[in-house]
């Protein structure tokens, strides 16, 4: 299989893995639906949702400044592209609902600013859903450093050796202060598979395959340990990681096989959207479940995701214009 499917289909795998988040988002207002079909099947679907989404961010951060570099670009030219990519939509969409959040509703200024200045996962958790921002800009300062790393020549020695460290210094924060561990988890465990993502991105960027054979062996073995590996296992959360690499893996083969033009266009519209998707369905959310806006909280969930597509699509439409100038 040629690992360049996975920047060939990009767009797509982005789109499914949205869809995943906003399907696994779903879930907590679907208990009284535990025991259905259609609960499960969401809880599948889902799996591959927020760890595909990183593993596509470390492996689409490689393909932005190798390509940079090509054309040649600094660093100064990629940290341009991340801040107005990245950070501005963030404050354009975020300001207006911490201004809510935290001024309005309840007056926490220094947490407006934490949101503002992203660093409230690091002090408060996951409040407000907001990890991911936190985590992947933190990555950015970093990435200049692991991309000079991937250029050496050893990159697969550094890749396992970076990983074992970033599982270590999880190990290391869980032994010694496991509140502060639990509040950043969600983020901080995920910084194996940006690095793993990062190197995948360098073996697609150089057209390097991995013969299928590989590919069913190494999912026979993940498989066996995902089945009997107990869940209260440290390294649990690793293996549930290794299950999204492998889903964009086998979901770009699948693409490249069936070229359905129809499919493809609907997932490219979604992972066009993946960041105002993944903000606008929280923050409206909130709002509407706080406003007590219908009852069913499966009914406000539904339109807190279809005024999130709306919202997503006309902001990206305007800021893309603005933009171009």
């Amino acid at each position: 299989m040629r690992l360049d499917l996975l920047s060939k289909y990009r767009r797509e795998l982005f789109g499914i893995c949205i869809i995943g988040v906003l399907a696994g988002h779903a879930l907590p207002n679907m208990n009284e639906y535990k025991d259905t079909f259609v609960y499960y099947f969401i809880k599948m679907f889902s799996l591959i949702g927020v760890r595909g989404f990183v593993f596509l961010s470390g492996f689409g951060l490689y393909f932005s400044l190798k390509e940079n570099h090509m054309r040649g670009g600094g660093y100064k030219r990629f940290y341009e592209k991340r801040f107005f990519r990245v950070y501005i939509p963030y404050c354009c969409m975020g300001i207006p609902y911490f201004i809510w959040r935290y001024i309005v509703i309840n007056y926490a200024p220094w947490k407006f600013l934490s949101f503002v200045f992203p660093i409230s996962f690091w002090i408060y958790g996951n409040d407000a859903g907001m990890w991911y921002i936190d985590v992947v800009l933190a990555f950015y300062l970093v990435f200049p450093l692991l991309y000079r790393c991937m250029e050496t020549g050893k990159e697969k020695h550094i890749t396992w050796a970076l990983m074992l460290l970033g599982v270590i210094v999880n190990i290391l924060m869980y032994s010694l202060d496991r509140r502060y561990y639990d509040l950043v988890e969600i983020g901080i465990s995920k910084i194996p598979l940006l690095i793993y993502g990062t190197y995948i991105g360098k073996c697609a960027y150089e057209r390097k395959t991995i013969k299928w054979f590989q590919l069913i062996v190494v999912s026979i073995i993940w498989f066996s340990a995902y089945i009997f590996v107990p869940k209260e296992f440290v390294g649990y959360t690793w293996l549930c990681d290794m299950r999204s690499v492998l889903g964009c893996l086998y979901l770009a083969a699948v693409f490249e096989r069936l070229r359905n033009n129809c499919i493809d266009k609907m997932l490219s519209f979604f992972g066009n959207l993946t960041l105002e998707l993944y903000l606008l369905h929280l923050y409206i959310g909130d709002v509407l479940s706080y406003y007590c806006i219908c009852r069913n909280s499966i009914i406000r969930y539904c339109v807190a995701v279809t005024l999130s597509i709306i919202g997503g699509y006309v902001f990206s439409h305007m800021y893309k214009n603005i933009l171009k100038g």
